[in-house]
């Protein structure tokens, strides 16, 4: 988060921030479910012809562990501008934060890192965590503080400040991106950051990010086809109304709505044979980071190939090739999923996946520092904790209150061997408000004894 008293900045280092990033050229964007908010789903017109809409949110998240109570209290309002053209946007998103913590935590214990600060953001502080402007035309543009996702888990998973150019060629896409992270606006740090909460075993960082803009920085281009793409959009077009209903369905935790379809058709109907391999997705990207806070310069080359099974099971592949000195790696990620939409218009979906690596050097002890897998509500593991395994289960029941449940778990089989059960259950009472109760159980190697959390968290937006 940026806070006020560096939101300030001269018209020289603008100017050069600008220069070096068009220099460097492009990115790729995407929220993140991990710093849950409905804000989005909210934001309404001032009147009925404005073209500015503005929303806020209220979080309040208590929390209890086996040695200590946390609480964090969020509150975000954005503002939002889209031309009559539907061309040109403007997005501000604000937030204000106040967390408590009865525990200081053991600092540097058991990470392994080079940090000796625990990072601790100040008790009460107001910022802002998205500022960008979008132009829509034959190429997509996005410039500022935003978030971003690569294709595939491993690449890229942040919030930066830089620019992202994309283009959509029929069932493919192309996207050039750069940008730079830095602590102020880093997703584990002062907004979406969970340290100075949960601090189990860590210090202030594990990976690298920049105190100031410019210090860790990023470049990425991207290409990603999808076959079934334009199938599905001629399928969906006999419908083209359907999907405008009231916001407070569209909104994230909404997704999975009772009207959708058994996307598997009806039970017992063999009027056609189903393809035992469908191509869903092909991605290739090229990536790098660079900067003072990197000792050399790092690249990777990642694939992704998905195929569909029978019609019914999705298979994900991953694979990912780091090269810089002394620290080259395969990473890898196999993945089974599978979701069924009931006649009910309850939801269910099932997924395993492995992340593995093959070390082609002696030691690996550096990886993407921009990862941010978040593999389990309190350890939030990462990159450098591989090999990792995770199984999933959700269940999304139909109805006006929308309750729902998810189990997880993650297991580490090598070094500290953390790990970890998630148990979500979320419900939406009214229009307005949506609630999770979440528990945790936490065994690990570098913790003196197994830890729990339980905790609410409540979202009200208007």
């Amino acid at each position: 988060m940026i806070r006020l008293n560096v939101s300030v900045w001269s018209w020289s280092k603008r100017a050069v921030l600008v220069l070096t990033v068009m220099a460097i050229t492009q990115l790729k964007g995407n929220a993140q479910a991990e710093c849950r908010s409905i804000l989005g789903a909210y934001l309404k017109p001032f009147s009925d012809e404005s073209q500015w809409s503005w929303g806020t949110e209220l979080i309040a998240s208590p929390g209890v562990m086996s040695d200590r109570f946390i609480f964090n209290g969020m509150n975000y309002w954005g503002l939002n501008y889209e031309s009559v053209s539907m061309k040109h946007q403007f997005y501000f998103e604000g937030a204000a934060k106040y967390w408590y913590n009865s525990s200081d935590g053991p600092g540097l214990s058991g990470t392994g890192t080079a940090y000796q600060d625990f990072n601790k953001p100040e008790k009460k502080h107001v910022g802002f965590r998205e500022l960008y402007y979008s132009h829509y035309g034959k190429w997509n543009m996005k410039a500022g503080i935003q978030t971003g996702k690569s294709e595939g888990s491993f690449l890229f998973d942040e919030r930066f400040l830089g620019i992202k150019l994309s283009k959509e060629l029929g069932s493919a896409k192309i996207s050039t991106t750069a940008g730079t992270v830095y602590d102020d606006i880093a997703r584990m740090q002062d907004v979406c950051g969970t340290r100075h909460l949960y601090n189990l075993a860590r210090g202030n960082k594990i990976n690298f990010v920049g105190d100031k803009w410019l210090q860790s920085n990023f470049v990425m281009t991207e290409f990603s086809w999808y076959p079934n793409k334009q199938k599905e959009a001629v399928a969906s077009s006999t419908n083209e109304f359907a999907v405008l209903k009231d916001d407070s369905e569209s909104e994230e935790f909404d997704s999975f709505s009772s009207d959708i379809k058994d996307e598997f058709g009806t039970f017992g109907d063999n009027s056609k044979t189903k393809k035992v391999f469908q191509l869903n997705q092909f991605s290739f990207r090229l990536y790098e980071e660079f900067g003072e806070v990197f000792y050399s310069y790092q690249y990777y080359g990642g694939l992704n190939v998905n195929l569909r099974i029978l019609e019914s099971i999705d298979l994900k592949t991953e694979l990912l090739a780091q090269h810089f000195d002394g620290n080259n790696a395969l990473i890898y990620q196999l993945g089974i999923s599978k979701e069924k939409f009931w006649s009910n218009g309850s939801f269910s979906s099932f997924n395993i996946e492995y992340d593995g690596m093959h070390a082609l050097s002696d030691s690996i002890s550096h990886f993407p520092s921009f990862s941010n897998l978040f593999k389990g509500e309190v350890m939030r593991l990462d990159m450098m904790h591989l090999p990792l395994m995770e199984l999933s289960f959700d269940h999304q029941l139909s109805g006006k209150t929308k309750p729902g449940f998810g189990l997880k778990y993650i297991h580490q089989f090598k070094d500290a061997h953390t790990r970890e059960v998630d148990l979500e259950f979320s419900l939406k009472p009214w229009k307005h408000f949506q609630c999770f109760a979440i528990g945790s159980y936490v065994k690990s190697d570098i913790l003196p004894e197994d830890n729990f959390l339980l905790k609410l968290e409540a979202h009200l937006a208007f």
